[in-house]
């Protein structure tokens, strides 16, 4: 409706001599995006998607070693939380889902670190490792 209005009132003399960059704009009213450009952008939200999701179940996976030293009495390090494998399963759905093991340290003093892990399904926590440690820790 707006274009045809424009139009109409280019087709005056009153607008002879700004018509011209008028008519190109209202010529190009649509742009279809090319594949090169649909590609780009869909490559561009995968990897921001990817980076978001991969920061996301680390901090699920520091979240989960607190939880899970505090159960022990232990401290989690945090800055040991690094994850050494990611694998596409199947979910107990049946669906594919992706796999993370994540590798951590936790101590009862400074002096000793106990190598841990746990691994991530999705969202949910599905296995986790404790090395046997003395109770006088």
């Amino acid at each position: 409706m707006v274009f045809n209005r424009l139009k109409t009132l280019l087709n005056s003399n009153y607008l002879h001599y700004f018509g011209a960059n008028i008519k190109y704009l209202i010529k190009k009213e649509t742009h279809m995006l090319s594949i090169s450009e649909f590609i780009i952008l869909f490559l561009l939200f995968s990897v921001v998607w990817l980076w978001y999701d991969i920061i996301s179940k680390r901090e699920l996976a520091i979240y989960e070693g607190k939880r899970l030293a505090s159960n022990l009495n232990l401290q989690l390090l945090d800055d040991t939380v690094h994850c050494n494998r990611m694998s596409i399963v199947r979910s107990e759905s049946n669906w594919p889902s992706i796999k993370r093991v994540y590798y951590f340290n936790l101590s009862s003093t400074t002096n000793d670190r106990l190598n841990c892990q746990i691994t991530l399904l999705g969202n949910k926590l599905t296995h986790w490792y404790v090395p046997p440690y003395p109770s006088n820790l």
